[in-house]
């Protein structure tokens, strides 16, 4: 272990880096299914399950963060966690988290959720992206 971190020091080795720390949220992604992110952006209102979306990500948050829930419990999560959270510009009942990263390549997170007008949860989706130098 010693002798690694060493090389790690001198060569700067690939795979030498600590692992990517996601927040809770974002984690335990599964398998991407949909097509493109419409669900704030378009006139098209594209529904959420035809959207991007990481099944394992959705998961999450339907167990932690079921229909019917506080939207504002939601909201101040993805806070904590070190989201960026807006409205959305075409529908206000939607909120867009963006989460950030530099490590590894960097990438980006965004969860989307809408709440009714009782700010009881509707639905809530969200994907990872991994980008490039």
């Amino acid at each position: 272990m010693r002798g690694r971190i060493i090389l790690c020091l001198i060569f700067g080795l690939v795979g030498c880096e600590k692992p990517l720390e996601l927040p809770p949220l974002l984690r335990d992604q599964g398998a991407r299914v949909g097509n493109s992110w419409l669900l704030c952006s378009s006139p098209l209102k594209q529904h959420p399950e035809d959207a991007v979306h990481h099944e394992g990500i959705v998961a999450n948050l339907k167990r932690q963060f079921p229909p019917g829930s506080p939207g504002n419990r939601l909201d101040a999560e993805l806070i904590r966690q070190g989201f960026k959270v807006r409205q959305c510009e075409t529908d206000p009942t939607v909120r867009i988290a963006t989460y950030r990263w530099t490590e590894h390549w960097g990438g980006q997170g965004l969860i989307a959720f809408k709440a009714d007008r009782d700010g009881k949860i509707e639905w809530a989706t969200g994907f990872n992206s991994y980008g490039g130098p």
